[in-house]
């Protein structure tokens, strides 16, 4: 009898061991962005459930109060539209958000209004390397890619349809990794997945008017929501002195992890 005992207690011990190697285990994912996101269990999965990163306002413009945070050129100039202060942009007009060189993943929000001509809201946007664009016409919205500079990749992704001119029409535009998602009005249009070698993954937003002379439009109610990046130094975790290394630091949310693969 005690050594039946032993044996069925031999077996559980095995059984739960098996079933230990068995379990699925979590790897973070890494990606060429920098950024890895720590797997995390399913909700519910534990009793106390992790929350995923809330998303900050990174800025918000409205342009009551001029155009202080913006680089332009000659071709802006705030006006009174009837009802509030806007943005407005004529001929080629180009204008770029003087932070968030830093930003990878981000949400947009923007209100815009043709009045002749066209518009191109600039993500992604690197002074060392490119620029998405997602243009908006009376006819229809495209996505393009410039990289390097001069060199444009045109029709990503497209959408046909009416945006009458002289109305205000809301565009939001989600970028997330290799993702780019575009909203109309609240509706998806147009959705696109950077499988290129040379995603762009980091960089601030920029506004511009096309395509030239007699071009017109304005702009009001630009909000950027994302994770901030986090501050502090970085920790390094290794490679020899002088040899590649992978060093990390943890945002607020401590299932996200920046990680950088400078000299160390």
């Amino acid at each position: 009898m005690k050594t039946r005992k032993i044996l069925n207690l031999s077996i559980a011990i095995l059984i739960l061991v098996l079933l230990c190697v068995a379990l699925p285990l979590q790897i973070p994912k890494s990606t060429s962005t920098g950024r890895v996101d720590l797997a995390l269990p399913e909700r519910g999965a534990i009793s106390a459930a992790v929350a995923a990163p809330k998303l900050d306002t990174l800025f918000f413009e409205d342009f009551e109060y001029g155009l202080d945070a913006w680089n332009t050129d000659s071709n802006w100039s705030i006006v009174f539209d009837g009802t509030t202060n806007v943005m407005q942009g004529d001929n080629h007009a180009w204008a770029t958000l003087k932070e968030g060189s830093s930003w990878t993943d981000y949400d947009i929000d923007a209100d815009i209004k043709i009045i002749s001509g066209g518009v191109q809201l600039m993500l992604r946007l690197s002074d060392m390397r490119g620029r998405y664009i997602v243009g908006v016409t009376p006819g229809g919205m495209y996505l393009d890619r410039e990289y390097p500079w001069g060199k444009i990749e045109e029709g990503l992704a497209a959408f046909s349809g009416s945006i009458p001119a002289n109305s205000w029409h809301h565009i939001r535009i989600e970028a997330e990794l290799q993702k780019i998602e575009v909203y109309l009005n609240g509706t998806p249009v147009m959705s696109y997945k950077d499988t290129w070698g040379e995603t762009l993954w980091q960089g601030s937003i920029g506004l511009e008017v096309t395509p030239g002379a007699g071009a017109q439009a304005q702009f009001d109610n630009i909000v950027i929501y994302g994770v901030v990046p986090p501050g502090g130094d970085w920790v390094k975790t290794g490679g020899p002195i002088g040899g590649l290394g992978y060093d990390v630091r943890y945002g607020a949310s401590t299932h996200v992890m920046y990680v950088t693969d400078n000299y160390s």
